[in-house]
């Protein structure tokens, strides 16, 4: 019993330390801003965001699909807009503040209450680092329009 309790409580840990890890800090170059050739702007209207999932959510292959509708409107994706169970939704609204490296996106969540978040974004080469004091909150990729994450 006692050997059961000690690997499930160092899975556990690892599990934690991995998310953590996967979080890490935020790049030092690659920020996406207003003076960029592919402002923030450019690089989330129309287009959905597909957040990577982090431990212990591995298996859910996408964490959420968020769509940035052109004027500001943020829809989860869900499981499209035909589905009777988790249908497509608009969850709040999007927007982009500052210039420069105080460039950042602001996203008002609506659905069961009201939550704002603000982050600056660095390209890593196809991945997307959505930061917040100086850590990486979420990464993402982007997929062109609206629908499901590949």
């Amino acid at each position: 019993m006692k050997s059961i309790i000690f690997i499930s409580s160092f899975l556990l840990l690892n599990i934690q330390m991995a998310g953590a890890l996967a979080a890490g800090l935020c790049p030092t170059t690659g920020q996406v801003t207003d003076a960029t050739t592919t402002t923030l702007n450019n690089l989330l209207s129309g287009n959905t965001i597909c957040v990577l999932p982090v431990p212990p959510h591995v298996s859910w292959g996408w964490e959420s699909q968020e769509y940035h509708q052109f004027g500001g409107s943020l829809i989860d994706w869900k499981q499209g807009a035909s589905s009777v169970t988790d249908p497509t939704a608009v969850i709040g609204t999007w927007s982009i503040a500052g210039t420069g490296t105080a460039t950042q996106v602001i996203y008002n969540y609506t659905n069961g209450g009201s939550s704002t978040y603000s982050y600056t974004v660095f390209d890593n080469g196809g991945n997307y680092s959505f930061c917040s004091a100086g850590s990486v909150v979420v990464t993402g990729t982007v997929k062109l329009g609206q629908g499901a994450c590949p």
